[in-house]
């Protein structure tokens, strides 16, 4: 149900007023009637249905043409591919010799200040590099000469300019369990428990196998991107409905408030990811995915491929069976959407799929 919703906001951009509803007249019409009578939706938003048209001219998208290459891994790739697989989900190494420069160790640490365990400083089944300098200064080259089994306490200070200011300077101490150090060969490759991985040889298959399953799996994903991206570029927009972009705005902000956003800690997160205000940030996101909204509506409309209340219905019976469930509105309150919600993403999923039809692509 959700393949699409990487392009948009998940359920927030599913805004219950712009979900096509099969007719595009008479039924639209009567659900505006509907909801001015009701007093808890816009005309205007409930009318974007029929009459974004007023507000989007779309360039001839069935002329358009995008090359997105194939990605494939060369040899060296392939071997880095193996290794970090293997890294991280080995569960035994080498133990009976000491760390060396190059190895890649499986650690636990926890680091304390002034015998406290601070923030982002403890790990369990680490795997670091010794000598890639992913660690603050001295952590990396305390590790050369333990072996495997053995505890160190390294005791080190960070560096004055780190990004977070209660550790900025200060001194530190890491306390370091060596668990085993890192060997993919012909016998611990097995110890991976892949079915048909036996040997080096048919680990690299399965690697290869799975890079590419990957790789074309994220083309698709950089083909649709792609696609909105020359929508947008090309699309003319008239006038962008604030009372949309108001609502996307505040679905939002609902969506962060379900993962724990107070608007204190929203506006902490704008202000350190975006260099803009909460307020800022999601004025400017709700334009773009209003801009994106409208633009998928009016294919919608050119294409017929709203969804009516009949297969609204029947897809929903099929998406609430397939869950395990024959209650349409327990799935529902699982997905959290409402039902527009639902019908609406079926729009934007089918009219996607559309334009992957018509529009030219190349490697």
């Amino acid at each position: 149900m959700k393949k699409f919703l990487g392009l948009f906001v998940a359920a927030t951009l599913a805004v219950s007023m712009l979900a096509g509803c099969g007719d595009k007249t008479d039924a639209n019409a009567g659900s505006a009637q509907s909801g001015a009578a009701q007093g808890n939706e816009s005309v205007e938003n409930v009318l974007l249905v029929t009459e974004v048209e007023k507000y989007v001219t779309l360039p001839d998208y069935k002329s358009m043409t995008i090359s997105i290459p194939v990605k494939t891994l060369t040899d060296d790739e392939l071997e880095i591919e193996m290794q970090n697989y293997y890294a991280k989900y080995a569960v035994s190494g080498i133990t009976d010799r000491p760390v060396e420069n190059g190895d890649k160790v499986n650690i636990n640490y926890c680091g304390k200040k002034d015998g406290v365990a601070f923030q982002g400083g403890t790990a369990s089944g680490y795997v670091l590099e010794i000598g890639s300098n992913s660690f603050i200064a001295g952590f990396e080259e305390g590790l050369v000469g333990v072996k495997p089994g053995e505890t160190v306490d390294l005791n080190l200070k960070f560096p004055d300019a780190y990004h977070a200011a209660e550790l900025a300077g200060a001194e530190v101490v890491f306390t370091v369990d060596v668990n085993y150090i890192l060997d993919l060969n012909e016998d611990t490759v097995k110890d991976l428990a892949i079915d048909g991985v036996d040997s080096i040889d048919t680990f690299r298959e399965y690697v290869r196998k799975s890079a590419d399953e990957k790789a074309l799996i994220e083309r698709q994903e950089s083909i649709k991107s792609t696609v909105m991206r020359e929508l947008l570029e090309n699309t003319t927009f008239s006038e962008v409905p604030q009372t949309l972009v108001n609502q996307i705005k505040e679905a939002t902000r609902k969506t962060y408030a379900t993962y724990g956003f107070d608007d204190e800690q929203l506006e902490n997160f704008t202000q350190s990811y975006y260099g803009q205000t909460a307020d800022e940030y999601l004025t400017g996101y709700a334009n773009a995915m209003a801009k994106q909204q409208m633009i998928m509506q009016a294919v919608a409309n050119a294409e017929n491929l709203n969804i009516s209340d009949e297969s609204l219905e029947a897809d929903l019976k099929s998406y609430a069976t397939s869950s395990g469930t024959d209650d349409v509105q327990a799935y529902l309150n699982t997905i959290a959407m409402t039902k527009e919600e639902f019908r609406n993403n079926l729009m934007l999923e089918n009219t996607m799929d559309y334009l992957l039809g018509v529009i030219q692509i190349t490697e």
